[in-house]
């Protein structure tokens, strides 16, 4: 189970140094193409750099997106990668448990009786406690 969770954390330190090289390069675009609407605003251009300029906050608002969309499946995927965990630490805890119950139930045999007997013992059993309490 250890290798799992130390895999599991070798890929989010790779994917988090992916998203953070990608969301370099596309800081670097956006503000070069902001740099580029600048600098054609002067030439008169000015419905090609609106048009860039939403372009551009669409990509922006588009990663941004992308990034919290990626961030909540990061987080379902340690939520249920500690959840298998603790499954299979109780799996392995009730697996020795029944070894031990199993042993135990070998060591004493259990004699069988008819239904008869059974419902006399009960009867007797439940006569018993209620005239001790």
């Amino acid at each position: 189970m250890l290798i799992v969770l130390a895999a599991g954390d070798v890929f989010q330190q790779k994917f988090q140094a992916d998203i953070e090289s990608r969301d370099q390069t596309l800081s670097s675009l956006i503000n070069e193409g902001r740099a580029l609407i600048d600098d054609g605003c002067h030439d008169g251009a000015d419905d090609d750099a609106a048009d860039l300029q939403r372009n551009l906050s669409a990509l922006e608002t588009r990663w941004r997106d992308v990034v919290q969309q990626a961030s909540q499946q990061r987080c379902v995927i340690d939520t249920r990668l500690q959840l298998w965990t603790d499954y299979r630490r109780l799996l392995e805890q009730l697996s020795h448990r029944l070894d031990e119950v199993t042993e135990s139930v070998c060591q004493h045999p259990v004699t069988l009786c008819d239904t008869t007997e059974a419902t006399r013992l009960l009867e007797l059993y439940h006569v018993s406690r209620v005239v001790i309490f």
